[in-house]
């Protein structure tokens, strides 16, 4: 055999075993080629990031959509494995984070968490109901919540014991993983009487132990924050504890209430309920898409808090109809279930590898948003273009001056905007995503004018570790606003991507979105457009010294014309002062700037909070 004919046949091999691992199981990973995200592209012929590419077919963490195109016509494919059938025993893979796999039974699903092998994308998931006499593949249908490290099998028979493992597929042939066992089992919780609502289905909880003990439901208001005017009868509350000891509760919606709390409110209104009798619980948050509907018109925000956790989101903006259009449901049709508990963080070096330097402070929390039907769930992506809060305790003592704030995308932790609020953490992100609070060492005064604005940007996990002369490309500019804004989860493949993708480059030339130095005129109007994509309203900072950005510099006429708004926006609002008189509009920026302008606009949008 030929070294071309080889290396082919390795090739195909390897596009085969990824078109295995999609369309039988979801488990994919990184390949070798690193290509941009083919749109459309068949699993076999895709050459790029196949994490990308189950986020556009699969969604990490949501519900498998299948594409246009699962047709399977490379009679190699049936050997790997896709036709379903296998027995018992089988030699372990060589890979020991193969052997790390472990089952907890759910509600007609089972969880399923392992160690990330370094060649995921050969593995594909098996299982019995024989006793591990004989295993088939699980089919696509039935995996959802997929992630690097954990993945959930549903649509299983309650009562019924199963057996998973992988099937691991490479050129050196077939192993196995461990193989571990689950049998699902229905929820033991008391039947409540909550007050009318239009739930019809059960919830779907991410701890799946069964509550042992239970608390009649008690009627919840429902406060509509600024008129400052409550409606009765808006939620039934059931307080539980689970066997680990851990408090829970449970607040169903009541779309009669909120309806009418809604009519009553202002459009744009946040309408809240306030728990504080509640503190170190789980909290499980659960009404239907039908309930949102009176919200979405009135452009109502909805917020529910505890005595130390809480979630405000905007209703309107939530990204509702692409999970019910990956459950193959209307919005209207879904149960929606909102999951605040303590989680655990993770601690492998990838995880972190994007906010070197920084250390954990506190407890790590979940805020988990899913769309179910039947037993189909579909995770919410969070919101889009808008941010939702999540507050979380500050611990006792800590110097808030020193916290950030990250959330887990794509297994790895990016930093996100975080204020301060009546000893709570307020984190401002656009998605549900885990989070928890860190601490970054500060750099030295540089000695300019932008030092405070320095040290907050190291805080936040904005500068990294630049110089704040070093002078900035396009994609080190995009990549300090996707950090200060938390815009990741808008594009992994490059944060100037990211930030196309979130419309802050709308307006600018051409040019804005390749490569090459970015000018100051630049920098000021693609955080001028983060205010405005992100209805986050400038508010004045300073004073500014003239009537306009024209009036104030000698060197106006180098601001280009397609950027005169921008600066007249940002110069009204404070976000920067000039350097002695002049704009230098065309001049490239730099990182302390970079880092002043972006802090400026934290301030000024709420995003931050304003120096004391």
């Amino acid at each position: 055999m030929n070294n071309k004919n080889s290396a082919t046949r390795k090739n195909n091999k390897k596009k085969v075993m990824l078109r295995s691992a999609v369309l039988t199981t979801g488990l994919t990973a990184h390949l070798l080629s690193g290509a941009p995200v083919a749109v459309n592209a068949d699993p076999a012929a895709y050459e790029g990031d196949s994490l990308a590419y189950l986020s556009e077919y699969l969604g990490i963490g949501a519900a498998y959509a299948a594409p246009d195109d699962t047709s399977i016509t490379d009679p190699r494919f049936e050997a790997l494995g896709e036709d379903g059938g296998g027995t018992g025993g089988g030699t372990p893979a060589t890979d020991p984070n193969w052997q790390s796999l472990k089952a907890e039974a759910g509600n007609a699903s089972a969880l399923l968490s392992y160690m990330k092998p370094e060649h995921i994308e050969n593995g594909i998931l098996e299982m019995s109901t024989d006793g591990g006499l004989t295993f088939v593949t699980v089919p696509k249908e039935q995996i959802s919540n997929f992630t690097y490290t954990s993945l959930t099998v549903t649509d299983l028979v309650n009562g019924t014991t199963y057996q998973f493992r992988f099937k691991i597929i490479d050129d050196w042939g077939n192993g196995y993983s461990n193989t571990v066992t689950a049998t699902p089992k229905a929820p033991e919780t008391p039947t409540p009487t909550p007050t009318p609502s239009t739930q019809t289905s059960s919830p779907v909880f991410s701890n799946p132990t069964p509550a042992v003990t239970s608390n009649p439901a008690e009627t919840i208001q429902v406060l509509a924050v600024a008129k400052g005017s409550l409606t009765g009868q808006s939620a039934s509350l059931v307080r539980s504890t689970g066997t680990n000891g851990t408090p829970r509760a449970e607040l169903r919606l009541d779309s009669q209430g909120l309806t009418i709390a809604s009519k009553d409110a202002a459009r744009g209104e946040t309408l809240a309920y306030r728990l504080p009798q509640l503190k170190a619980t789980d909290m499980q948050i659960v009404f239907d898409g039908k309930t949102l509907a009176p919200l979405v018109s009135n452009a109502n925000k909805l917020s529910v808090s505890t005595a130390d956790v809480g979630i405000t989101f905007p209703v309107d903006r939530l990204r509702l109809s692409q999970a019910a259009e990956r459950l193959g449901v209307s919005s209207d049709q879904v149960q929606i279930s909102i999951q605040i508990e303590k989680s655990t963080a993770l601690t492998s070096p990838s995880a972190w590898g994007q906010i070197k330097g920084a250390v954990p402070v506190g407890d790590a929390y979940a805020f988990r948003m899913l769309a179910s039907s039947g037993t189909k769930v579909a995770e919410i992506t969070g919101y889009d273009k808008r941010y939702g809060e999540q507050n979380i305790p500050v611990p006792a003592g800590t110097d808030t001056s020193k916290l950030g704030a990250v959330m887990l995308v794509d297994g790895q932790y990016v930093p996100i905007p975080i204020t301060f609020r009546e000893g709570q953490a307020v984190l401002h992100t656009t998605g549900g995503n885990p989070v928890m609070l860190v601490r970054y060492e500060t750099p030295a005064a540089a000695g300019k004018w932008f030092d405070s604005a320095l040290t907050e940007a190291s805080v936040k996990g904005i500068l990294e570790d630049r110089s704040p002369s070093s002078t900035l490309d396009r994609e080190a500019f995009a990549r300090m606003t996707a950090r200060a804004l938390g815009l990741e989860s808008y594009g992994t493949s490059s944060s100037l991507a990211a930030l196309k993708n979130a419309g802050l480059l709308d307006g600018l030339p051409d040019s804005s979105g390749t490569g090459g130095a970015i000018t100051r005129e630049e920098m000021i109007a693609i955080l001028v457009n983060a205010s405005q994509q992100f209805d986050l309203p400038l508010n004045t900072l300073d004073t500014p010294k003239a009537v306009s950005a024209q009036a104030a510099f000698k060197d106006a006429s180098s601001i280009s014309d397609w950027a005169g708004s921008y600066v007249e926006s940002a110069y009204a609002a404070g976000l920067f002062q000039g350097d002695r008189g002049q704009i230098a509009a065309q001049r490239q920026g730099t990182a302390g700037e970079a880092a002043a302008l972006l802090v400026n606009l934290l301030h000024s949008t709420g995003l931050g909070d304003s120096a004391k």
